[in-house]
């Protein structure tokens, strides 16, 4: 089974973008984040190699998981990978 190799770009204060290399044989990916609450878009079933992550609480620590799936009868083509990102925290406007 392949790691995946996850990073986080465009780190905001209520959003961030997960990216991860494609793997071989998966169909999609399944992208999670803890803590979640209702209205974090971007997680769930994923197509692509990359989501951006919204609705998030500034300053807060993220832990995010991808896993490749397939339909087959073993679904998982990867092992989860857990990462942990901060929003950044808002700024005070001048």
């Amino acid at each position: 089974m392949k790691h995946l190799n996850v990073d986080m770009a465009y780190v905001q204060d209520t959003s961030l973008v997960v990216r991860w290399d494609p793997v071989v044989g998966a169909q999609w990916y399944e992208v999670y984040v803890q803590p979640n609450k209702k209205a974090i878009a971007g997680t769930g079933v994923i197509e692509k190699e990359y989501t951006r992550i919204e609705n998030l609480t500034p300053g807060t620590m993220y832990t995010i998981t991808v896993v490749a799936k397939n339909s087959k009868k073993f679904d998982t083509v990867s092992l989860p990978v857990t990462v942990q990102q901060f929003t950044s925290k808002l700024r005070n406007a001048s």
